[in-house]
């Protein structure tokens, strides 16, 4: 009688056990995880993640814009409430974990965003051949774009490129200011043929394009943006120490070629304003821009 009583008793607890596992068992679906991204790759989904791409491509602008402002000597912060801000960039010394430490957790979390975009548009069976390849390209030059912001701010230091890794590995060595610039060329030219392959397929974006990217909303015209880019980076590239393998006449003639297969046309005023912006608003989950704030 003992035994048949313990034995109901350790079955009701068992039983209780494995419901409350399952209740509080509940998927968030208003967040997808990163797991449900990797392992059920919808286009709808792949169209959130896209873009949340573009929305982290705009994180830190704005303090990127008036730091490097302040290096340069182009702009100055009057604020007054915080004065790391305001000393270290005209007097020095740089810290570690202040001003001169910025710019650079925000660009490689967006850089991580994009490599696990890529490894779901691998897998996903709902785009077609041309919509996968017209998102590769886009992820691969907003990865650029966050490369080439990390390299402005950090020069000489170099910068870690070979970060698509599992969190358990070691983190990704530094390499020299031209290779990390050699590498951004690289991603670029690698998206411009992902693009153009979308383009013959006559494919368009399977996500929606920001008002400030409009004039590059298909994969044809967004080649004309990736090109800008790559003139951009081949100019910095030349003007770099020890940059273009020593010899920036080559990097400079590259600049020339890109920028002409860009959305610039040379000479005509009218063109100063075309080009992609980066979009501001009050709308919820939007951000607004605090450097046009008086």
């Amino acid at each position: 009688m003992k035994n048949s009583t313990r034995s109901l008793l350790i079955l009701a607890i068992a039983l209780l056990g494995g419901a409350c596992q399952n209740f509080f068992d509940v998927p968030q679906t208003n967040q997808p995880t990163l797991d449900d991204l990797l392992n059920h790759p919808t286009r709808d989904k792949l169209a959130a993640a896209a873009n949340g791409i573009f929305a982290g491509a705009s994180g830190d602008i704005q303090s990127f814009i008036w730091r490097v402002g302040s290096m340069g000597r182009e702009g100055i912060n009057l604020s007054g409430n915080n004065t790391p801000d305001y000393s270290e960039p005209y007097f020095g010394p740089l810290s570690g974990s202040g001003f001169g430490a910025a710019i650079w957790g925000g660009r490689y979390a967006n850089i991580r965003s994009i490599n696990i975009y890529l490894q779901a548009l691998a897998k996903t069976t709902q785009l077609s051949a041309g919509e996968v390849e017209a998102s590769r390209g886009m992820a691969q030059t907003f990865k650029a774009l966050a490369l080439l912001y990390v390299i402005e701010t950090r020069a000489q230091l170099g910068a870690p490129v070979d970060v698509d890794r599992p969190v358990t590995a070691p983190p990704a060595p530094f390499v020299s200011e031209d290779s990390v610039y050699g590498y951004i060329i690289g991603l670029l030219d690698s998206a411009r043929t992902n693009l153009a392959a979308a383009n013959t397929a006559s494919a368009a974006f399977p996500f929606s394009i920001p008002p400030g990217l409009s004039p590059f909303g298909d994969p044809g015209s967004f080649i004309l943006f990736n090109r800008a880019l790559a003139a951009k980076s081949e100019v910095f590239r030349a003007t770099a120490q020890n940059g273009c393998h020593g010899t920036p006449a080559t990097c400079w003639n590259a600049a020339e070629t890109a920028l002409a297969a860009s959305f610039y046309a040379p000479g005509d005023s009218t063109q100063f304003n075309a080009g992609a912006y980066f979009d501001f608003s009050t709308d919820g989950g939007d951000a607004t821009n605090d450097l046009s704030d008086p």
